[in-house]
């Protein structure tokens, strides 16, 4: 994959967070985020084959998160206390990443080599989606008159997804590692 595949929907989700909440403070670190990831997306193929999957799901999942944004009017859909916003918010996600990393995601493809490709996707998904649910309840909390609080919430809803996938990741190898009964 090229870095491309990483980089352009990342500084998507800066321009959108933007033109939803503008906010130069929240840009800024934004740009340095986006900085960072644009790193590990140009050196990807001297880590570990999980950062595909994690890049993936920031990047063009995240995406895919706020494109919701466009079709719904207030405040970004995560940040709704509307549980059909969420649901949105999580089919966009999934929509922009996991066909993605079923085609691309190194982890990915030495899973469905050994046969075990459907089994990690699908721990990966579920992962992510509860991290995604117990960063989203606490940010249903806050006040959106805050024009920051928007990038809050997408910040929020991208840390409690890579931490859930994170979790699933380590389960997967330990699923991996286990030896099967024949």
């Amino acid at each position: 994959m090229k870095p491309a595949w990483f980089i352009f929907p990342s500084v998507l989700q800066l321009v959108l967070l933007y033109w939803q909440s503008p906010s130069q403070t929240a840009l800024a670190a934004g740009i340095g985020v986006v900085l960072i990831l644009s790193l590990f997306a140009i050196t990807r193929n001297h880590w570990d084959a999980h950062l595909d999957m994690i890049l993936i799901m920031l990047a063009p999942g995240g995406l895919g998160m706020l494109l919701p944004l466009l079709f719904m009017r207030g405040p970004l859909c995560h940040s709704q206390n509307n549980p059909l916003a969420f649901l949105w918010m999580s089919l966009g996600m999934l929509l922009f990443s996991a066909p993605l990393s079923w085609f691309q995601a190194r982890c990915i493809l030495e899973a469905r080599r050994l046969g075990r490709g459907m089994q990690v996707l699908l721990l990966d998904v579920v992962g992510m989606q509860i991290g995604m649910t117990l960063a989203h309840l606490p940010m249903t909390l806050l006040p959106m008159g805050d024009p920051r609080a928007a990038w809050l919430h997408h910040a929020s809803m991208l840390v409690g997804m890579l931490l859930g996938m994170l979790c699933s990741m380590l389960a997967a190898q330990i699923y991996s590692a286990t030896p099967r009964h024949q």
